[in-house]
């Protein structure tokens, strides 16, 4: 009797496989900065030149809880 590796895999290592899978085709398909213009374009979201500017360092940190 033949098995297919999914009938052998618990079915949460099973979805967690999946999941890998999605991302990597999303990310082969899609780099971040796509992404972000198709979300921005989606949801009708316009970037001022301002909102182009990194955010400095010290507000990750208290996002984070390091400061």
């Amino acid at each position: 009797m033949n098995f297919s590796p999914a009938a052998i895999l618990p079915d949460a290592e099973a979805v967690v496989i999946a999941v890998k899978e999605a991302l990597a085709r999303r990310r082969s398909s899609e780099s971040p900065v796509e992404t972000a213009a198709r979300l921005r374009a989606e949801f009708g979201v316009k970037l001022s030149e301002s909102a182009r500017e990194p955010l400095p360092r010290g507000v990750y940190d208290e996002l984070s809880g390091e400061s």
